[in-house]
């Protein structure tokens, strides 16, 4: 899972976190914490329960193998591969308590020299189906704790990316990223397999710049497009959860040239001075988001967005929530197909547009807009909207927390979502 991850140590995990204000200090057992004032660090609301094993997975729960290929199970493949040897995340790890998993992420981006490397959580059995976790800026895999035990318990192959979303761009990011994703492909998974992908904030960006990558390598920059744009996997499907895809404000495009490249290379001085230099690229007018799309999702990628309920308090984009003039923009996108003129918003509707429930929406929406002035349309798209793009409850931090009994929360969702695109193979 990586050019160096089987070289790493299980005990290379107490490095000292790095302490965002307001992370909650660790405790002997999980504090139970409203939703609204969750944090990345802390204790999840979740409550203990047992998990039933998916009857539809040919493999037992959290079973770690020998090797990839070990336990017993008749595998065919041409070449033996490479043995797992490398560390077990589990919840206690990644900071279920405290904010330890922190430390264990950089505790492994010192032994890889940097590099992103993907690592199983709950132990590794390659017959099961990959699901790998990436999350954003500033964050980390402890976030994942409560989806990740959920997807473990129905028999999917948890893998967290670890890589360095501060210190690195997000296409640099998607570039270490796709290399992982080749390597994990190669060295584990030599036959058909498919790859799910959850990525939360900028990780669902660092995600799209590595798809780009395998696709066309060096994509930034033009490239040359891939012999096998899927790094071999049969299908791949990514799911979004409350991604700033709008961007920040930066510096206007309406600039000449000179003085934008001149505020640019000022912007990211600062950015890698206070040790944000991957969120430069977030800026709506950056490089990143105007040739994010040049390079079209092969078909069988399968990309949708989750956005949460609570937007005021995400500071990300939820359609109900936009100010008129936004909402008109997207009414006149929707029927035109032609983008906003606003930055952001066009970078918002491009991201729709690839969205595997935007046909369905505009569809629906147009079906019922006809006729009908931009300012009356702008409740009709709400509607559809909310059809095709269920809000999930909790805000940009909380909604990632299992929330007992309401099925509609992420977890849960996401549970049912890619247990339904799994071709299982019953018992």
């Amino acid at each position: 899972m990586g050019a160096t991850i089987n070289n790493l140590s299980r005990t290379n995990t107490a490095k000292s976190a790095h302490v965002e204000a307001g992370s909650a200090q660790a405790s002997p057992e999980p504090v139970q914490t409203p939703r609204q004032n969750a944090h990345p660090h802390a204790p999840s609301t979740k409550v203990e329960r047992q998990h039933r094993t998916s009857p539809f997975i040919n493999a037992k729960v959290n079973t770690p193998l020998a090797g990839a290929f070990g336990g017993g199970a008749p595998l065919t493949q041409k070449n033996k591969t490479a043995p797992y040897t490398g560390p077990i995340l589990d919840a206690k790890s990644l900071g279920q308590i405290g904010d330890a998993g922190e430390s264990v992420e950089e505790a492994i981006l010192e032994q890889t020299g940097g590099k992103a490397a993907i690592v199983p959580y709950g132990g590794f059995d390659a017959r099961k189906t990959p699901v790998v976790l990436v999350h954003g800026l500033p964050g980390a895999a402890a976030s994942f704790v409560d989806i990740a035990e959920k997807l473990k318990a129905e028999g999917f192959q948890v893998l967290v990316l670890m890589y360095d979303e501060s210190g690195l761009t997000t296409p640099d990011s998607g570039k270490q990223m796709a290399a992982s994703l080749r390597a994990l492909k190669r060295d584990y998974y030599p036959g058909t397999k498919e790859l799910m992908i959850v990525g939360h904030c900028m990780g669902a960006v660092v995600t799209r710049c590595a798809l780009n990558e395998l696709q066309q390598p060096g994509w930034l920059n033009g490239g040359v497009a891939a012999n096998d744009p899927m790094a071999g996997f049969s299908r791949i499907t990514v799911r979004a959860i409350d991604t700033p895809w709008y961007g920040f404000a930066g510096e206007s495009k309406d600039l000449p040239g000179p003085i934008r490249r001149v505020i640019s290379a000022v912007v990211h001085f600062f950015f890698w001075l206070f040790g944000f230099n991957g969120a430069f690229e977030m800026r709506a007018s950056s490089e990143m988001f105007e040739k994010l799309r040049d390079v079209p999702l092969d078909k069988r990628v399968d990309f949708h967005n989750i956005w949460a309920a609570d937007a005021n308090r995400a500071f990300m984009w939820n359609l109900p929530q936009l100010p008129r003039e936004k909402l008109i923009g997207l009414v006149r996108f929707l029927r035109t197909g032609k983008p906003p003129k606003d930055v952001g918003l066009a970078n918002y509707a491009a991201a729709l547009r690839e969205d595997s429930h935007f046909t369905a929406l505009r569809r629906d929406f147009l079906a019922t807009a006809d006729g009908v002035t931009d300012g009356e349309a702008m409740e009709l798209l709400k509607e559809a909207y909310l059809k095709h793009f269920p809000a999930a409850p909790g805000d940009h931090v909380s909604l990632l927390y299992d929330d007992p009994g309401n099925a509609n929360d992420v977890a849960d969702r996401l549970v049912g979502d890619l247990r339904s695109r799994v071709r299982y193979v019953k018992e």
